[in-house]
């Protein structure tokens, strides 16, 4: 079960790594984060780098990185003078946020092509409707960054486990 365990955490890790680097980050900065969200406490430079078989300086690039991104944050350990590194508690925020700012571009690109150019009909149908649409998602995730950013800390959402669920059966039997 232990072996099975860390399998599936080591893929959460580099399947994390991989859709970080579709959002334009560096892999090892979403292989971070991946790290830092399963981590029971914050991990120091030396093991993030060893968990990750990483270079030091490598982790230093990407944790300086996430910390401007807000993603990530330094911790003190009493007594130890390394640097340690927690996911942030609102990172989920900063995503919505970078999310938000991508489509805000890609629909001021669309709107700017639409309104300045000699398109044909059909492009400045496309054009118009591709910013109508990108202005309705950036909306909606704004919206929900929002009621996200006002929720009680101590809001807790169901757990989305495997477990949750045989427990939900379990007591409608």
């Amino acid at each position: 079960m232990l072996d099975r365990s860390h399998d599936i955490e080591a893929t959460f890790v580099e399947e994390m790594g991989i859709l970080a680097q579709a959002d334009d980050l560096p892999r090892i900065a979403g292989r971070i984060i991946g790290l830092l969200t399963l981590s029971e406490a914050p991990l120091s430079f030396g093991a993030i780098a060893e968990r990750l078989r990483v270079s030091r300086g490598s982790v230093s690039t990407n944790t300086r990185l996430l910390i401007e991104a807000g993603m990530i944050e330094k911790a003190a350990m009493p007594g130890d003078r390394q640097d340690y590194f927690r996911l942030a508690a609102d990172a989920h925020q900063m995503q919505l946020q970078r999310m938000v700012a991508r489509l805000d571009r890609l629909r001021h690109a669309v709107a700017t092509v639409a309104e300045r150019s000699g398109t044909s009909a059909t492009a400045h149908e496309r054009l118009t409707r591709a910013a109508g649409f990108y202005a309705d998602v950036s909306a909606t995730i704004r919206a929900l960054a929002e009621r996200e950013a006002a929720r009680p800390q101590d809001d807790q959402r169901p757990e989305i486990s495997g477990r949750a669920a045989r427990s939900d059966a379990a007591e409608a039997t």
